[in-house]
């Protein structure tokens, strides 16, 4: 209630994430089409990382980023899908769409921005492809909130462990500038695209008779 005795409407603490996420990325997308270079925060947490390598730690990191890399991400999402769709159809179409759809629209914005690879550090590992936004960076997010949301809605004795899902995103993110093939803005570009896109479907899917977990749990 207002102070004038008026209800105040309770907004979903969904649609402010996908608020905050959906400006986020503009205001990164406008930076990189003005100027698609090293933004001085990139040049920044490149040029500092570049200064923390060892042999034996890219190593490590160069293993650790093919969490977020297509020949495990693809497998893992279409074991979850077929997994969730098999129990609860509705859910398992959710999954479907957001993860899928987060893909096609991280290969669809990486032709439209068209920015290169960082060239400021020596690349650790060769990467191909374009650079904005990252799509280790986007998989996973996409990946993590797409379980988080589903769990939070589902499985309420599981909310407190459903956060440690984000795990996965931020270590690829990191990985990702550690060896030199995006910019920190393109990692960043990546969560929030995965996290519009994401929190879009879920949205949608809420408002609608296909809900995912309506009538099925």
């Amino acid at each position: 209630m207002s102070r004038y005795g008026w209800p105040v409407p309770r907004i979903a603490r969904s649609y402010v994430a996908l608020a905050g996420a959906s400006v986020l990325f503009v205001a990164l997308l406008v930076t990189v089409l003005v100027e698609p270079g090293p933004t001085t925060i990139d040049a920044g947490i490149l040029l500092a990382l570049e200064g923390w390598r060892s042999a034996s730690m890219s190593l490590f990191v160069g293993r650790l980023t093919d969490l977020g890399g297509r020949h495990l991400m693809i497998p893992m999402s279409t074991v979850l899908v077929v997994g969730v769709f098999w129990r609860w159809r509705r859910a398992g179409f959710f999954l479907a769409i957001a993860l899928l759809g987060s893909a096609l629209l991280n290969e669809g914005m990486k032709v439209l921005v068209d920015r290169p690879r960082p060239t400021l550090v020596l690349l650790v590992e060769h990467a191909r492809g374009l650079s904005f936004p990252s799509g280790h960076s986007q998989s996973t997010m996409a990946f993590a909130l797409a379980c988080f949301l589903l769990v939070f809605s589902a499985r309420p004795r599981w909310r407190r462990w459903a956060g440690l899902l984000f795990i996965l995103p931020l270590v690829v993110g990191w990985t990702r500038t550690y060896l030199g093939v995006h910019y920190p803005t393109d990692v960043l570009a990546g969560w929030c695209l995965a996290a519009v896109w994401v929190l879009g479907c879920w949205t949608w899917f809420r408002h609608d008779e296909w809900r995912p977990f309506a009538g099925c749990c």
